[in-house]
C-alpha cells in the first residue's frame, strides 16, 4: 500500500526549510508545476539558497524526508551547472516512480523566476 505522497513530500519540506535564513526560495518544475501529473510522474524540487549553504540545506531536505520515512535511494548528480547542486531521492512507501529530483541552487548562479514556456510553481520565495 503506497501511503506517502507528493503532496505530503512537498508540504513537508516547505515546513524544514522556510525557516531557515539560508534557504531563499522553492518552487516546483515539470509536471507538477503545470498540473499535468499523473501516476507515473516523478517530483522536480528546486531551493534557491545562500552561497556556500548548500550542505546544510540538503541536511534538512533530508531529515524532512527522513521524517516520512527511510530513504531507499539516494545518490548526487555531479554533471550539473555550476552553483547547482542535484540530489535524487526515494522515499520508502512512495510510489516507485515517484523519485524527487532534489535541486539546490547557489544564489550567485543569478537565477530568476521567468513566465511563459515551463513556468515554475513557486511555493515561497524569500528573494524577490
Amino acid at each position: 500500500m503506497i501511503s506517502i505522497t507528493a503532496e505530503q513530500i512537498e508540504s513537508t519540506l516547505k515546513s524544514a526549510t522556510s525557516r531557515q535564513p539560508n534557504v531563499l526560495a522553492m518552487w516546483l518544475e515539470g509536471s507538477r508545476a503545470e498540473d499535468r501529473a499523473d501516476e507515473y510522474s516523478d517530483m522536480d524540487l528546486n531551493f534557491m539558497v545562500k552561497d556556500g549553504t548548500s550542505d546544510s540545506v540538503y541536511e534538512f531536505i533530508e531529515k524532512g524526508l527522513k521524517a516520512l520515512g527511510d530513504l531507499d535511494v539516494k545518490y548526487e548528480r555531479f554533471d550539473t551547472p555550476e552553483f547547482v547542486r542535484q540530489r535524487v531521492y526515494h522515499v520508502k512507501g512512495s510510489s516507485r516512480f515517484l523519485t524527487i529530483d532534489c535541486n539546490v541552487e547557489e544564489q550567485r548562479r543569478g537565477f530568476t523566476f521567468t513566465r511563459g514556456l515551463d513556468e515554475p510553481l513557486v511555493i515561497y520565495d524569500k528573494y524577490n
